[in-house]
């Protein structure tokens, strides 16, 4: 008897946790965050567990490294414990707070570390994250690769999020070696993907992106329209800070476009230590992706 009340408690949990991140990925993260602490509290050890970890994802998504970097500490002690899925997905968040940071190498580097965790789980979702995540980077340092090891990532990958996640990075992919035409389908598809599965930041993303993309070759309208899109979602959901920064580079470069009180909003939302380059690293970011266009047409 007490284990079928353990199991139909935890059955439960699990379900309401998956509700909770529903409410994540369509931009409710206030309320997402309270269901999550409310998880850590009654939760089973892995429950618990799993909701600190989406805990720190949230203060990742909202630029509060320093709060990330505390939390973390307090959680790798109990993760030291349990099984590989659990250390993956800490490995895993910190890769993907590097790459909002863009800081590419520290990030490929914790993927690497994730991904060894997540092979031994075998689980196929594990390691289709694990795949995504490492086409996210080599879109950016290593792009060709990125288009060669996406097909098999994409023919193995059934969830309209992860999918879409990819074909934004093959976007990103095809931009950076100047495949202009490959890069608008791919952002085409990755729309239809990131909208199946109703998944509103990843939209976001994908219109910055494909703004970046169309920034190479002229000062597109539509370029415009999609950061300035891209920008207002982000704030309004107080989410992702440091690519309304991008954004707002971008459109100050190529639009003359004043995006002070953007930046200004932004600014109040990151929490960064100081060794963070956040700055310097999107200055980095814009110069090398847009060198690459020039050399391109010069060459």
């Amino acid at each position: 008897m007490g284990r079928e009340k353990f199991s139909t408690t935890e059955s439960v949990l699990r379900s309401t946790l998956n509700q909770v991140h529903q409410d994540r990925e369509t931009g409710n993260l206030q309320k997402a965050q309270n269901s999550y602490h409310s998880l850590k509290i009654l939760g089973t050890q892995e429950i618990s567990v799993e909701s600190a970890l989406w805990i720190n994802d949230l203060l990742m998504v909202k630029g509060n490294i320093i709060a990330l970097q505390i939390k973390d500490r307090e959680l790798e002690a109990v993760i030291h414990n349990l099984g590989p899925e659990f250390k993956g997905a800490r490995w895993r968040l910190l890769g993907l707070t590097q790459l909002y940071l863009f800081d590419f190498e520290l990030a490929a580097n914790y993927f690497d570390l994730a991904k060894d965790e997540f092979e031994k789980t075998q689980c196929s979702e594990k390691l289709g994250l694990a795949r995504t995540n490492t086409i996210e980077i080599l879109a950016h340092t290593r792009p060709a690769d990125a288009i060669d090891i996406a097909n098999d990532a994409i023919n193995l990958q059934t969830s309209e999020i992860e999918l879409g996640k990819i074909y934004t990075a093959l976007g990103w992919a095809h931009s950076r070696l100047n495949n202009n035409e490959d890069a608008l389908n791919c952002f085409r598809t990755a729309e239809d993907h990131l909208r199946a599965g109703k998944y509103w930041f990843g939209i976001a993303r994908n219109d910055l992106a494909k703004a970046a993309m169309l920034l190479r070759t002229s000062k597109s309208p539509l370029a415009k329209q999609l950061l300035n899109q891209s920008v207002e979602f982000l704030l309004k959901t107080n989410a992702y800070p440091s690519l309304v920064l991008l954004a707002c580079k971008l459109l100050e470069q190529n639009f003359n476009t004043s995006s002070e009180e953007y930046v200004t909003k932004a600014q109040s939302m990151l929490k960064l230590p100081e060794d963070c380059n956040l700055y310097q690293n999107i200055d980095t970011f814009i110069e090398y992706f847009f060198a690459e266009s020039n050399a391109q047409v010069n060459g």
